[in-house]
């Protein structure tokens, strides 16, 4: 009996447990909410109760009832609408033991939250787990390996380590490795706030474009505010490579925590090129350009340099960034040199029939004509082979055609000058006979003491006999003279003359004056020294005792001075006699105007003596000009250029003047002259005028003559010892009539 009955038993038991397998076993247990608490609309005198879990099959049973249940089940939440009253939940899921939660105390619309899972034990080989991530603020972006993950919304994910991230702009970033298991389930996350910073980026070059998180932000220097944290930032320049990489905020209100400052590099290369000949054209990639540095992109370019008469140059060059190319390139010509040493040096040259020029010529190879020929030469022809790289040398030499001239001058005595533009040819005394004298026209000149000079034109023929008999006529030469037309000027301190003007230049006023001559040159020692021997005329030097010279530092009356002397008083060379006389009066130039006439058979323009000289200005005879008709001329009237000087705004162009006299007089007529030929009007020596010195008035005046009366007389145009402002054509001098210097001097005039 008692075996049977064992039997029955285990049969029992077995057949009981195959009908009734063991039970898994829930947790269900209090938790935090993990949001979205419902409003009791429907039901504002009811309680709740929330269940989290991984389960989407659960139910419930209530011993006092349960009025609804909604919720999510498929993502983990169950919302139970109960009585607020004690009573007793039971928690089901299949395949495990039910499990109950007893309510003691709750109160309408409040809400209970527990979580609902399998007992540890039995998760071994479970898979996934329904995990919630409750983030704060709500719209905070949340990153589970990567991916998007829903805030505050349970969902399943793998058991094991995850990434988690949590980000919101203005808030520092959460970013850890979390643990999912069965029990771990509920995360939570609050985010702290956090304030801007100022954060400034340079670059070098500036005016680099900087984005941050491919936001534009400005062009460098540049600042903006940004929230602590990690950024990619991006700099771009044209002609630049583009710079990226991670910075890091740190939070900071001191403006220089978070500066950073970028070298970019140059996405260039460069190219170095020295090329000769130095007129070849260069061309890259078929573009003109210079030599010397260029800076170019990276890459291939087809370098070409051509010039006439050379061989053309043409290769690939490969631009590297960062690299420098050095290119000396010399090309080759193609050419031989033709040289040629000619009698005349000044022939013409013409090579197949065109006119060259030099005597040195780059040909490229082949057979040329060549043509050499000059005026009053018989021309000569040749032929001439060029080789490449060849110089070939020829001289020639031109025969020159010839006449013959025959000449007899009275007196015997005279000199005898032929000139050819200018320059001495031939010089002779007397009767003479040239044989084989080049053809041309040539300037005659004879002259000797007693007798006025001679100046005609004589033409020599090829191969004739030029006869020429000259007889001279007893006398002197007379000065010579320019024509001044009259005209309108602006006398005074007028626009040209700038700041250097002098108070007794004012007020610039209008003249209106007639025509008249201006002596060419100022009045030399040769001239006055005629006066002299003429007339034994004693110089109020002679009878003063002396006249005043320049010792360096002051100036001294010197006895024994007088016209003879240089500027230092030491007697002239006979060498000197073409240098302007100094050391006369007024008074002396007035006597010498009036000798010149009588010699001339001209009318005098002075009479009386002493401070009653007065002037014919009607005579046709010898005077001095007036202080208008001096600055008329010295401007260069009708032909004025409006120069601060006479003839030039360059004060050494036309004057001899302190800084390149050297202290002494030279001889007239050596600088350029001014716009009517006349020389010397600045520099040199100061000229004395015919006017009393006294102020300037406004009125406009028709051939102004100065004041009736006065101390001192007008002298003018500056001397060797003075600085260019004395020089103006505007500047004004005066001295007593009867004072002499080393720097006074004169030139003459005629009304007709």
């Amino acid at each position: 009996m008692t075996g049977r009955f064992v039997k029955i038993s285990l049969f029992i038991t077995l057949f009981t447990t195959l009908l009734h397998p063991q039970l898994k076993e829930l947790i269900v247990r209090p938790t935090e909410n993990r949001g979205g608490i419902p409003i009791l609309r429907n039901n504002p005198d009811q309680a709740g109760i929330i269940f989290y879990s991984q389960f989407d099959n659960l139910s419930f049973y209530s011993t006092y009832g349960i009025t609804k249940i909604t919720g999510d089940p498929e993502h983990g939440k169950y919302i139970l609408v109960i009585e607020p009253t004690r009573q007793t939940i039971e928690v089901r899921a299949p395949g495990y033991k039910t499990e109950m939660i007893k309510i003691y105390s709750i109160e309408p619309r409040e809400f209970l939250f527990y979580e609902v899972l399998p007992k540890k034990e039995e998760i071994t080989g479970v898979a996934e787990v329904a995990i919630t991530v409750q983030a704060t603020p709500t719209d905070a972006t949340i990153l589970l390996d990567g991916a998007a993950f829903p805030n505050n919304t349970t969902t399943k994910v793998s058991v094991g380590t995850h990434n988690l991230t949590v980000e919101k702009g203005g808030y520092a970033p959460y970013s850890q490795e979390i643990e999912v298991t069965a029990e771990n389930t509920f995360f939570q996350i609050s985010l702290q706030k956090v304030q801007l910073t100022p954060v400034t980026i340079k670059s070098n070059p500036t005016n680099a474009t900087v984005y941050i998180n491919n936001e534009k932000k400005g062009t460098t220097e540049v600042g903006f505010f940004l929230f602590p944290g990690e950024y990619d930032i991006r700099l771009e320049l044209p002609d630049y490579i583009t710079f990226t990489e991670k910075i890091n905020i740190r939070p900071s209100d001191d403006n220089s925590v978070n500066t950073f400052s970028y070298n970019l590099t140059k996405n260039k290369g460069n190219l170095e090129l020295s090329v000769t000949p130095s007129n070849a054209t260069i061309r890259l990639n078929g573009n003109n350009i210079t030599r010397g540095n260029h800076e170019l992109s990276p890459g291939k370019y087809q370098l070409e340099v051509v010039a006439d008469l050379y061989f053309t140059h043409s290769e690939e060059i490969e631009i590297k960034r960062g690299e420098t190319i050095k290119k000396e390139i010399t090309l080759t010509k193609t050419t031989g040199i033709l040289k040629l040493s000619l009698t005349p040096a000044n022939a013409s040259i013409s090579i197949n029939k065109e006119r060259k020029y030099g005597n040195e010529f780059e040909l490229i190879q082949g057979v040329y004509e060549v043509e050499i020929s000059a005026e009053t030469y018989y021309p000569e022809t040749f032929t001439v082979e060029i080789e490449r790289g060849k110089t070939v040398n020829k001289t020639i030499k031109l025969i020159q055609k010839t006449g013959t001239l025959q000449f007899t001058v009275k007196p015997p005595s005279a000199e005898v000058i032929l000139k050819q533009n200018g320059v001495d040819k031939y010089r002779w005394q007397g009767l003479k006979l040239l044989n084989s004298i080049p053809v041309g026209e040539y300037d005659l000149e004879t002259k000797t003491e007693g007798y006025k000079s001679y100046k005609g034109v004589i033409t020599i023929k090829e191969n004739q006999t030029t006869v020429t008999e000259i007889e001279m006529t007893p006398g002197s030469d007379a000065p010579e003279m320019v024509f001044v037309e009259g005209g309108t000027f602006t006398m005074g301190c007028t626009s040209e003359q700038g700041n250097d003007c002098d108070s007794d230049e004012k007020p610039a006023h209008q003249v209106i004056l007639s025509d008249f001559y201006m002596g060419k040159y100022e009045v030399t020692v040769e001239m006055f020294s005629e006066f002299i021997e003429a007339t034994g005329y004693k110089t109020e030097a002679d009878k003063g005792g002396g006249s005043r010279i320049w010792t360096g530092s002051e100036w001294k009356e010197t006895a024994g001075v007088n016209w003879r002397c240089d500027v230092n008083g030491k007697i002239r060379y006979e060498s000197e006699n073409n240098h302007p006389v100094i050391h006369v009066s007024w008074n002396d130039a007035v006597s010498f105007c009036n000798w010149l006439s009588d010699r001339e058979g001209l009318q005098r323009a002075y009479s009386g003596s002493g401070d009653n000289i007065t002037c014919n200005f009607s005579s046709n005879g010898y005077r001095l000009p007036t202080e208008a008709e001096w600055e008329y001329a010295a401007r260069g009237g009708k032909q004025t250029k409006n120069y601060k000087y006479s003839g030039s705004d360059n004060t050494g162009a036309v004057a001899w003047y302190g800084d390149n006299s050297g202290g002494k007089t030279h001889a007239v007529g050596l600088k350029q002259p001014n716009e009517i030929g006349i020389y010397d009007m600045s520099g040199n020596v100061w000229e004395w005028c015919w006017d009393w010195y006294g102020d300037y008035t406004s009125p406009s005046q028709t051939n102004p003559k100065g004041p009736s009366s006065g101390t001192s007389r007008v002298l003018r145009g500056g001397s060797w010892g003075n600085d260019a402002r004395r020089c103006r054509v505007a500047s004004r001098g005066n001295l007593l009539p009867d004072i002499r210097y080393s720097n006074n001097g004169f030139r003459l005039a005629r009304t007709r």
